[in-house]
């Protein structure tokens, strides 16, 4: 929020609309109600004030940051620099914004990125990236997936909103602390779940629309987001035919090992069991490890090599019981990977894994010493998998 120079206007961003999805700006002279100048689903941020002006940045589904400034009496946008200036002449899939409930009645929302060229008489591959999608659509949270990449490549691109906590729908006002609220969502599998939901339902909602072959649709995250993944593999197995992580799993042991003491403190707090007590039916619901069974779907693992650690359990089982998956770890890199070159690499590597595991097509210009033989072989023997 920000005071006008002399004091007697405030003006304030809020979130409102289906799911917070919609971004609006306020001005208020105390007087009277506070009115509305501009309304959103773009991505308006780093506000400063500028006499009575507002200098901010904004980024929209297909258009990368620049540095605007609004009108705060009319509420119209000036572009004063654009760092991308030949962005816009670049020819790019359609967006389209859905939305839909979960199960527990959150309001949820994605965005559908659909490629240029179609096939006219087939269905379409579908992945899904996450976890937020305000704002322009470059790679997800991470920035690994690449979104009009992946539709210039012929896929259908899901970019999935992670719909408000759990706790949200508490309305009883018993929910006063935040660690309440962690308590909440994380008895039961509370908040996975609800997220599990919003998953299905929109996935649901774009295979509604008849051109998504159900047989090819593949799953991307970070962080969070790996945690959507994961309990999406364990509790709809078979729904997805390829997977692509940027963190390890959670596991038993290596959560509360490597992820250091102090996550483990907090993770025990929330309701994990303390490693001393028996994990067998918490981890029913989510581990690789007790649902090895269920799993039969390629992996790609690339991580980074502060925290390779914690992916460790989940490859070792998954490796054990010859099941399709390749670990890459990345060096000096954190929990968000942020070298140029290592960027790159998981761009190019997200799309041939896709392509290859999706639509079965190898990319020719590739030299023989290429990870296709590799992959060859993890279809054959995932094949054999019963």
């Amino acid at each position: 929020m920000w005071w006008t120079g002399n004091g007697q206007r405030l003006l304030f961003l809020r979130r409102a609309g289906w799911g917070n999805s919609e971004l609006q700006l306020y001005s208020w002279d105390t007087r009277s109600a506070p009115a509305i100048i501009l309304k959103t689903h773009d991505l308006i941020t780093g506000c400063q004030l500028a006499s009575t002006t507002l200098i901010c940045l904004h980024e929209a589904s297909s258009q990368p940051r620049r540095i605007v400034q609004i009108n705060t009496d009319t509420g119209v946008l000036t572009t004063l620099f654009d760092p991308n200036p030949s962005f816009h002449k670049l020819r790019k899939g359609s967006v389209e914004r859905l939305h839909w409930t979960n199960d527990v009645g959150i309001e949820s929302f994605g965005d559908l990125v659909l490629p240029r060229n179609r096939p006219r008489n087939g269905k379409m591959p579908l992945i899904v990236v996450q976890y937020l999608t305000r704002g322009f659509l470059r790679g997800g949270v991470g920035d690994e997936y690449p979104i009009f990449p992946f539709a210039e490549q012929g896929f259908a691109v899901l970019s999935l909103q992670r719909p408000a906590d759990y706790y949200t729908t508490v309305k009883d006002g018993s929910v006063r602390t935040a660690l309440e609220a962690q308590v909440l969502n994380q008895r039961n599998w509370n908040d996975r779940r609800s997220v599990q939901s919003a998953l299905i339902k929109g996935i649901e909602l774009v295979v509604s629309r008849g051109n998504i072959d159900t047989k090819r649709i593949g799953i991307t995250g970070l962080s969070d987001g790996v945690s959507t993944v994961q309990f999406a593999l364990v509790n709809s197995p078979g729904l997805f035919a390829a997977a692509s992580i940027s963190t390890g799993f959670q596991e038993p042991k290596s959560t509360q090992i490597y992820g250091g003491s102090a996550w483990a403190k907090q993770l025990v707090a929330m309701g994990y069991p303390p490693l001393n007590e028996d994990q067998t039916e918490f981890w029913l619901n989510t581990s690789i490890e007790r649902n090895i069974d269920k799993i039969n779907l390629p992996i790609l693992m690339q991580v980074s090599d502060n925290e390779y650690l914690m992916a460790m359990e989940s490859y070792g089982i998954l490796k054990a019981y010859n099941r399709p998956t390749e670990l890459y770890v990345f060096p000096n890199e954190n929990h968000i990977k942020n070298g140029p070159a290592h960027r790159l690499a998981i761009y190019a590597r997200n799309i041939h894994w896709f392509k290859f595991w999706l639509e079965r097509e190898e990319d020719a210009s590739i030299q023989k010493s290429s990870p296709y033989e590799r992959w060859d072989s993890l279809a054959s023997r995932k094949d054999k998998v019963p």
